[in-house]
């Protein structure tokens, strides 16, 4: 009777080894999507992050574009936004009739810079405001 009672427990023994090591199994893999879910939502914040920013210095540079278009069209350059702080230098370099000239606009942080030729409006050694 002891021979048939020994092999019951003992056949007992590797299911029960079994379902611990399924738990096992299962608390891991939910460590490991947490790790993942954690990893992926660091990766979307910065990607968000770094799309706001580009779309800054975007808008920054179509306003620095539009200024220095309307410098090389002879008109004045558009009014800027309550955010925005532009400023235009003329070089005395000169090509022909036209002169170099830089803007730089500042909006919300970002600051682009921008160089082309506009039509000449000063002198050929001095510099317009």
């Amino acid at each position: 009777m002891r021979s048939s009672e020994n092999n019951s427990s003992q056949a007992r023994r590797p299911s029960q080894a079994r379902r611990g090591f399924m738990l096992m199994d299962l608390l891991i893999g939910m460590l490991l999507m947490a790790a993942l879910t954690t990893v992926l939502m660091v990766s979307l914040h910065g990607r968000t992050r770094t799309a706001r920013e580009m779309a800054g210095q975007r808008a920054a540079m179509q306003q620095a574009i539009a200024v220095l278009g309307a410098l090389q069209s002879g008109s004045a350059p558009p009014a800027t936004q309550s955010s925005e702080d532009m400023k235009v230098t003329r070089d005395t370099a000169r090509v022909g009739s036209m002169q170099w000239v830089q803007v730089t606009v500042r909006q919300d942080g970002r600051t682009a810079s921008l160089w082309g030729l506009a039509p000449a409006t000063a002198p050929a050694g001095g510099a317009a405001p």
